[in-house]
């Protein structure tokens, strides 16, 4: 091999990079690169070839050395070199988006396509958060597979994460197939064209609107609006499942959404949670109403029930009779270890002290019991006496100031 001037060198050189610098506009873009006709004597040589042809009339320095005018085996325009080029970039691309990743936690989003030789494809897209603090979605992989059963897949993702360094451990889920989403959509635009027909649905702008169980925000409430829809869409896994896993998994999450355990729960923390602020507000206000507090948390008793029945009727879940024994909850006994009805008759009582809206509540009766339940060692029977003849006198002198 005759070795190469500095000249040849430099054109060289000069060639791979319009080469490179048009590779990377069309990949950016998104843009096919070959033509049907590539030929010299051809109108549309294709975009890559056009591009270098673009480039050319603007700097006649490239025309010198590009296409017709550089060596045949020396023009970096070849199908094959373009795939090199493309190659090259996407690897390059590839460990950038790893090195952002770096040792954060993400997710993968898995999708299958077929190329256009009927080939077995899945797309492979990260999700993680960057150091920033931005949640970024970038493309990363097309991998070639012979099927697409889960094992299979399991094994070339876990293959992909390893060659990158990507730790399994550090995987996330996050959501569903976009097969599954559209059927979920479906049947929830079904089932709200059939509720506002039986007129359990008001109408307007802005209401009745298809949601999904991905959305950030409210979650339970979401959940609990697209329960008959999500169950309608894992009967026809059930029933048009591709394989037994799915068809298992399927039928397992659709037997547990159909308990009355599972419905009481999921009611359960809606209520806990929606009238959790209303406590921390509550529990939070200069002025400390810690009887408030309680008559929130004993009400919740009683709309859960209400809930939980109304519920179970609709999508018919067998319900259980709440009053029979169960288990002890250890939830249950916390709060009665932290409230128990000394406490409470204490705190009840206490009300009558309490100055808000010029002594609203004040009660002699309460107060003497007060004494005489809590404090016995400050009050004697005749000193609890003499207390509520004071009181008379106060409650008296109290009316008189307030309508002055």
């Amino acid at each position: 091999m005759n070795a190469q001037s500095s000249q040849q060198i430099l054109e060289n050189r000069l060639r791979l990079k319009t080469s490179i610098v048009a590779t990377k506009w069309l990949a950016k873009q998104a843009c096919a690169f070959r033509g049907h006709d590539e030929s010299v004597n051809s109108l549309n040589r294709g975009n890559f070839i056009e591009l270098i042809k673009l480039l050319v009339t603007m700097n006649e320095e490239i025309n010198k050395v590009v296409l017709e005018n550089a060596p045949k085996n020396t023009q970096y325009i070849a199908p094959k070199i373009q795939k090199e080029l493309l190659n090259i970039i996407a690897n390059k691309v590839r460990h950038k988006i790893r090195e952002e990743v770096d040792d954060a936690k993400f997710c993968i989003i898995i999708d299958e396509a077929v190329d256009e030789s009927h080939k077995e494809q899945m797309v492979i897209i990260l999700r993680y958060v960057d150091c920033d603090g931005f949640i970024r979605e970038r493309f990363f992989e097309i991998v070639n597979v012979d099927e697409t059963k889960a094992l299979t897949l399991k094994n070339e993702i876990c293959n992909m994460l390893a060659h990158y360094n990507l730790l399994v451990e550090n995987l996330r889920g996050q959501c569903a197939s976009f097969k599954r989403y559209s059927e979920l959509k479906s049947a929830r635009e079904k089932e709200i064209i059939d509720l506002i027909a039986l007129k359990e649905l008001e109408t307007g702008i802005g209401t009745n609107q298809v949601r999904t169980l991905q959305r950030a925000g409210d979650t339970l409430n979401k959940f609990i609006e697209m329960f008959g829809a999500t169950l309608e869409v894992l009967g026809k896994m059930i029933n048009d499942g591709s394989n037994r896993d799915t068809h298992g998994e399927a039928k397992g999450a659709y037997r547990e959404m159909k308990s009355f355990e599972f419905v009481f729960i999921l009611l359960l923390l809606n209520k806990v949670l929606r009238i959790f602020d209303i406590l921390c507000r509550a529990l939070q206000t200069k002025s400390l109403d810690i009887l408030n507090a309680l008559n929130y948390i004993s009400s919740t008793k009683r709309l859960l029930q209400e809930s939980v029945v109304s519920f179970c009727e609709k999508y018919d879940i067998t319900m259980l009779d709440i009053s029979d024994c169960y288990m002890e909850d250890f939830q249950l006994m916390e709060l009665n270890s932290r409230f128990s009805e000394q406490t409470v008759e204490l705190l009840t009582l206490s009300l009558a002290l309490d100055p808000v809206d010029g002594f609203k509540s004040f009660d002699i009766d309460n107060i003497c019991s007060l004494a005489e339940k809590f404090y016995p060692h400050n009050f004697t029977p005749n000193e609890v006496l003499a207390l509520r003849r004071e009181l008379e006198h106060y409650q008296i002198d109290l009316i008189h100031d307030f309508k002055i």
